[in-house]
């Protein structure tokens, strides 16, 4: 039980230190896109940028859990797919509030499922909590 809540702990330190490169990384793909690609400073590639780099963190997330990493970082990369993808989704979707709730509860919803069915352990929900809490920070 002990060795279970060490890995808690490394799950919510891990997830804040992922959770921030992932936006570190997101600036730096979002700066190449407006020096390379947008010249005329326009800034419609944007949502298609953060929903996507958020997507692609999910699946990524999820991916993981079919390799032999440690049960806590998979968790902590989960985190960070989440709280990238469901960030973005919330500030890209700021003007229907109410679809942005239902898909941040749908895809919540679906993790808990997943991770549920999988068997996972407990700290492996610490995603989905560490994920909620960075939305309400952010937004």
């Amino acid at each position: 039980m002990l060795s279970e809540i060490k890995q808690g702990i490394y799950v919510i330190l891990g997830s804040i230190v992922l959770l921030g490169l992932s936006f570190i990384v997101y600036f730096g793909l979002f700066r190449v896109f407006q020096i390379i690609l947008n010249p005329e400073e326009r800034f419609g590639f944007v949502m298609i940028l953060r929903i996507g780099y958020g997507i692609i963190l999910v699946l990524l997330a999820f991916l993981n859990y079919r390799n032999n990493m440690a049960e806590w970082l998979k968790a902590s990369f989960m985190s960070a797919g989440l709280g990238t993808f469901l960030i973005g989704l919330s500030v890209s979707l700021y003007e229907t509030p109410i679809l942005a709730y239902g898909v941040i509860f749908i895809t919540l919803s679906a993790t808990t499922f997943y991770l549920y069915r999988t068997q996972q352990k407990w700290f492996h929900y610490i995603p989905i909590g560490m994920s909620l809490l960075a939305i309400w920070l952010y937004i």
